[in-house]
């Protein structure tokens, strides 16, 4: 006859099992207001800003446009952004294009925010960029980085009070060059991992900087998300749990 085991029995792995899903909880960001302040898109033109708005944060966190198109046209550019999505977790995606009609090399800025929650700790960051160039008949084109980094897109980490910021070593995005007449393709990614010691961090920054050396147009994809590393002692809990429901459950069959 085979015997249930004591409640006793069972409330120690659970506890244990309880226990570390509340450690791990705590150590990432949970439900995010997004502020105004905290929370939006700009695109900036030859260092002038020329559109910015924010974001539709929906119960759950996921980040998403709506119904907004986000485009304009001069004589000299066109720039626009195609789609923004992600969590603010924090995770930002995002697509846009430019296209340099002035006849002389012309800077582009696309930057991103996203609320943190207090983010602290060790944790692992990925960030990645498609970029596809392309040049008219009669000229080559090249795509540059503007960043002082070197690279396309920089992602940091700000903390409001007192002001400070963190770049994550996921900076990616490299120079590429269109013959007249012809489409350039490239991909390029990147992973780190960083401690944020002190305060947590309010914002996460995403900035795609760039210049165009002639007449041409980019399109740029990508996205960048970070994810809290668990505690040593948080990953141990979380592994006794386990086991330990593993265990009650054959003393139970």
């Amino acid at each position: 006859m085979n015997r249930r085991p004591a409640l006793s029995s069972l409330l120690t792995p659970f506890w244990i099992f309880a226990i570390g899903l509340v450690f791990a909880g705590s150590a990432s960001a949970g439900p995010i207001e997004c502020l105004p302040e905290t929370c939006g898109w700009t695109i900036s033109v030859g260092g002038n800003e020329v559109m910015s708005g924010d974001y539709d944060i929906d119960e759950s966190g996921n980040v998403s446009l709506g119904d907004r198109v986000i485009s304009m046209t001069t004589s000299d550019f066109s720039v626009g952004i195609d789609n923004i999505g992600g969590h603010v977790d924090p995770e930002i995606i995002f697509g846009l294009g430019a296209t340099n009609t002035s006849g002389a090399p012309l800077t582009f800025a696309f930057a991103f925010s996203l609320p943190l929650g207090g983010f602290s700790g060790l944790i692992d960051t990925f960030a990645e960029i498609g970029q596809t160039l392309t040049a008219p008949s009669g000229n080559d084109v090249t795509l540059f980085p503007t960043l002082g980094t070197g690279t396309l897109v920089d992602s940091q980490d700000i903390r409001f009070s007192p002001f400070s910021s963190v770049d994550k070593g996921v900076d990616v995005g490299d120079s590429l060059l269109a013959t007249a007449g012809s489409t350039e393709l490239d991909l390029d990614q990147a992973t780190s991992q960083i401690l944020l010691t002190g305060a947590g961090y309010d914002v996460m920054s995403v900035v795609v900087a760039f210049g165009l050396s002639d007449d041409g147009g980019v399109g740029l994809s990508g996205r960048v998300v970070q994810t809290v590393v668990p505690e040593p002692g948080t990953a141990l809990l979380l592994g006794l749990g386990l086991v330990g429901l593993a265990t009650a459950r054959r003393r139970a069959d």
